[in-house]
């Protein structure tokens, strides 16, 4: 699919965040341009992440396919749209539930030092809790 009046560029992944999107979706052939460098940067200034923009950008490359004739055959050569629109789809939701294992996540607790929490229970300008540990406590027994 040619893209009319708008730029494609492709290089290092490293080294750009649309590069990326276009590295995951697979769209790296000069020659095969699938999707222009504006929408891939609309997607990525709509999503919190290159997973979310890649998703985006597989799926608006399925819906071109969706528009296309079923299938193109010039000699021994078929070429059955539907079937790349199918794999453009599958890699959106790919990305979609994916997404999450491909990012680092962990656990933090964190808290107050004990001099800080003295601190805030002394200063009376703040609302404090109305509810406590040991607001059960019967203090006389």
């Amino acid at each position: 699919m040619a893209i009319v009046g708008a730029s494609w560029t492709y290089g290092d992944p490293s080294s750009s965040d649309l590069y990326l999107v276009r590295a995951m979706i697979g769209d790296t052939d000069q020659d095969d341009q699938l999707i222009s460098d504006e929408e891939i940067t609309a997607f990525l200034t709509l999503t919190s992440s290159v997973w979310d923009a890649a998703s985006m950008c597989a799926t608006r490359i399925a819906a071109d396919f969706d528009r296309s004739a079923t299938e193109l055959e010039v000699g021994d050569l078929r070429v059955a749209y539907a079937d790349r629109s199918t794999g453009f789809r599958q890699l959106a939701a790919w990305f979609r539930d994916n997404k999450l294992a491909n990012v680092f996540a962990g656990i933090a607790a964190g808290g107050l030092s004990k001099s800080a929490r003295a601190t805030i229970l002394a200063n009376t300008d703040l609302y404090h809790p109305t509810i406590y540990r040991g607001i059960m406590t019967n203090e006389g027994s």
